[in-house]
């Protein structure tokens, strides 16, 4: 497979090009450094998405009681999901700020030529 590398300055002046997925065609035709950060960078992503659930299982219920940890709970509103997730929303910030890490590493190796490069800057906030 032919390298396609696409470097920030290249995506400042052109913007992203069209979007090539991560197959089994093109994972192994990247070299080792490539590999390892966007194989952190997935597993860093299913970590956020694991958070996430992990916060929206807690949200209020019509009732107010929740079920957490075997307990009981009162949940009635934002304001007490936002306490009852603040261990979460600390994980959730943590893991953010690696991906975001891993993001820009992956810009740095010239890989903004990958779907899930492309996809996951905007929603990270990282621009170009």
């Amino acid at each position: 497979m032919e390298k396609l590398y696409v470097f920030r300055k290249d995506i400042k002046k052109n913007g992203f090009p069209e979007p090539v997925y991560l197959s089994k065609e093109v994972f192994p035709s990247l070299k080792e450094e490539e590999q390892n950060t966007l194989l952190k960078l997935i597993e860093l992503l299913e970590k956020e998405k694991e958070i996430i659930e992990k916060i929206n299982a807690k949200r209020p219920t019509e009732s107010g009681v929740l079920f957490v940890n075997g307990g009981v709970t009162l949940c009635e509103d934002e304001d007490d999901w936002i306490v009852i997730t603040l261990k979460e929303r600390g994980e959730l910030k943590e893991v953010k700020e690696k991906a975001i890490d891993f993001l820009n590493k992956s810009l740095d190796l010239g890989l903004g030529f990958l779907s899930l490069v492309q996809n996951q800057c905007p929603f990270h906030g990282i621009e170009v």
